[in-house]
């Protein structure tokens, strides 16, 4: 006999405490990767772009309009 369940895919785990956040218009160009460029400046995220940060932080960011 054989299993004919759908196997749910495999999603990349976030870590507890970890929320994955989308960058708004609001937010375009506002928020630091992280990144310097010596003689540039900081590399930052650009509208759509996502990425995963504290809870808390995320938070913050959504009260400013900067993520979804």
């Amino acid at each position: 006999m054989t299993d004919k369940t759908p196997k749910t895919p495999k999603t990349p785990a976030v870590d507890d405490g970890m929320t994955e956040c989308t960058v708004t218009k609001k937010g375009d160009d506002k928020i630091s990767t992280g990144q310097h460029i010596p003689g540039i400046g900081d590399v930052k995220y650009k509208r759509g772009d996502k990425f995963t940060v504290d809870s808390e932080i995320a938070e913050n960011l959504a009260d400013l309009g900067y993520v979804a």
